[in-house]
């Protein structure tokens, strides 16, 4: 591998771990039109169990929650959370960066300056 490919990789390994939670919890999160239970950030783990999950869930498809509706674009996903909006598009491997994934990533230096956006890297 060569000078920019290890550049590359060790620019990934620094934000992906700058990315990660300080704390974990046991919790419950809904990825599209199920429920996931496993360990994660607060935030992405919102509901306690699976029923508060699926009651969430059924709400959801009643048109009440943001993520029903993925208002992420690009192939984004939608992951629930407790800050405002209620939703974060994690775009990572979409090619695109942005609060809804609507930016591209081969225009990255036109938005970001001198900072390149962490979902842009590709490994």
């Amino acid at each position: 591998m060569g000078r920019p490919g290890l550049l590359l990789l060790l620019i990934a390994t620094v934000l992906a771990v700058s990315y990660a939670c300080e704390f974990k919890q046991q919790g419950c999160k809904i990825e599209g039109s199920s429920c996931i239970c496993g360990e994660g950030c607060p935030g992405q783990y919102r509901y306690l169990t699976k029923t508060h999950c699926h009651r969430a869930l059924m709400k959801a498809r009643k048109g009440r929650d943001v993520c029903y509706r993925n208002p992420c674009q690009n192939g984004g996903a939608c992951v629930q959370s407790s800050q405002e909006p209620g939703y974060k598009c994690r775009c990572e491997g979409t090619g695109y960066f942005g609060r809804r994934c609507e930016m591209d990533c081969t225009l990255a230096s036109n938005y970001e300056g001198h900072r390149y956006p962490y979902e842009c890297v590709m490994i």
